[in-house]
């Protein structure tokens, strides 16, 4: 079997969770052609970890020279445009790590990028293949009831700004971060959005709570709650007239049922105990894609979806 060949656009953290596991899991299949980052330092720590096989100083080139299958896109929220404008002109599947775009105006322009007609983007969702959430979404197949999904989000751009996060992530930082949790309102909620209620979006940036209520034409209600600047779990439940489960952290899962009020566990996968949660299955999609099988992965019309959707819970 013909090697796929993966290149990274960036080497920092993120791209190299995504390398321990195509080197660990992925050897026979893969292997890694190039990588590019501004940081001379990190793209030589990442090339010599990985056995990568070139390093590139301009993407174009890496692009024509190396001609990977597939690029996983790392970069920070204020280069993803750029990066996008170039790669959109080659053949590639593409894993880009979210969110894809700044705000929404931004992701309005990412979506319109597609131009080369191989050219294939997709928004790299881990958190959809936790063994949590994949066990959430067994359970939920055995109750076909209304459900109540609450989100409880936590944001803190006092926190971000002492890290150094430039001042225009930090007034997208809704955008830029919540978007992870927001995911879950599509992931687990039936139907399209109806209607939504959104309190207290005047004065959450200093310090308080956003909270809004999505009403979806199936039936099923998502609350959800985000606290600003103070500290607070994320975590997600799900409530159904046979079940109610918990996700908290994220990578756990608890529940209970009709039948009893004690709580049931599930343990976490040994991949994502292994990795970064959900890494190895989202990767996996990329190889089931390169063999033309049906893939649950989702494009930059879904990314765009979700930068909607934050935009109408913050700003309509």
């Amino acid at each position: 079997m013909k090697k796929i060949k993966f290149a990274f656009v960036g080497t920092g953290y993120m791209s190299n969770e995504y390398a321990k596991v195509l080197k660990n899991e992925f050897k026979k299949q893969s292997e890694i052609v190039g990588a590019i980052n501004k940081s001379s330092k990190s793209v030589k720590i990442f090339a010599k970890e990985f056995n990568v096989q070139n390093k590139f100083s301009k993407i174009r080139n890496m692009m024509e020279h190396a001609k990977p299958d597939v690029v996983i896109v790392c970069v920070n929220e204020l280069s993803t445009y750029k990066v996008l404008k170039i790669l959109c002109k080659y053949p590639c599947i593409c894993l880009i790590e979210k969110p894809i775009g700044i705000n929404l105006n931004e992701s309005n322009k990412i979506t319109k990028l597609k131009k080369h007609k191989k050219f294939f983007p997709f928004i790299a969702l881990n958190r959809r293949y936790f063994s949590s959430v994949l066990n959430s979404k067994k359970i939920l197949k055995e109750d076909d009831s209304k459900r109540i999904i609450k989100i409880f989000d936590q944001e803190n751009i006092i926190l971000a700004k002492k890290n150094g996060q430039p001042l225009k992530v930090l007034r997208n930082w809704m955008f830029a971060n919540s978007i992870h949790m927001i995911d879950f309102a599509y992931n687990f909620a039936r139907g399209k959005i109806k209607k939504i209620i959104t309190n207290n979006k005047f004065s959450f940036l200093k310090e308080g709570i956003v909270s809004s209520m999505l009403y979806f034409d199936s039936g099923d209600i998502v609350i959800y709650n985000c606290i600003w600047n103070r500290p607070a779990p994320w975590s997600v439940q799900i409530s159904t007239k046979k079940y109610f489960i918990e996700l908290k952290p994220l990578e756990n899962i608890s529940f209970l049922t009709t039948k009893n009020r004690e709580w049931n566990q599930i343990k976490t996968s040994k991949l994502d105990k292994i990795y970064k949660p959900g890494i190895f299955l989202l990767l996996s999609e990329i190889f089931k894609y390169k063999k033309n099988k049906k893939i649950n992965l989702q494009d930059l019309k879904y990314s765009n979806k979700l930068m909607k959707l934050i935009n109408r819970i913050y700003f309509d």
